[in-house]
């Protein structure tokens, strides 16, 4: 199963800044067990969108790597997101290596911070995902464009 943290890609440039939303509905299944009668999406969660906002960034400027999640270094759940909240998150690539990234991002609810969080994740080239990013196919789509096929050494030069 693969959970889809973000719903649409808004705005981005290529590996270094994007912004996501996600709107949460009460029928959402995270929901169903956090916590019966005060539902609230988990902290870790949080940390998943913006990581997931960080790895489309990085995948629409080279397809073929995948941004994983390795280290939290710091992260805040300042607000609770509830159902029917529509979270706007922004992240932004702070550092691009070969083999890393050091990225930072907030999610807002109608303008207001309610979470934030600073993260390393690992690079790896040459992923070949068997399914279709929906995020990343609309956002092309929207682009009137196509994301470039590259290579394994293209998308490591990329990161030099």
């Amino acid at each position: 199963m693969r959970w889809f943290l973000i719903d649409r890609l808004e705005e981005c440039e290529a590996g270094k800044r994007a912004v996501a939303v996600k709107a949460f509905s009460r029928s959402d299944l995270i929901f169903m067990d956090h916590f019966p009668g005060h539902e609230v999406v988990p902290g870790v969660l949080e940390i998943e969108m913006i990581a997931q906002t960080v790895s489309t960034c990085v995948r629409l400027l080279r397809p073929k790597t995948f941004a994983v999640l390795s280290k939290v270094e710091s992260a805040r759940f300042i607000k609770p997101i509830v159902p029917g909240d529509r979270c706007r998150i922004t992240a932004e690539v702070i550092r691009m290596r070969p083999h890393y990234i050091q990225a930072a991002g907030h999610i807002e609810v109608d303008g207001v911070r309610v979470g934030e969080a600073q993260f390393v994740a690992a690079i790896v080239p040459g992923v070949e995902i068997d399914m279709k990013d929906p995020v990343i196919e609309g956002w092309i789509r929207r682009q009137g464009g196509s994301c470039e096929q590259d290579s394994v050494e293209a998308s490591v030069a990329a990161f030099a």
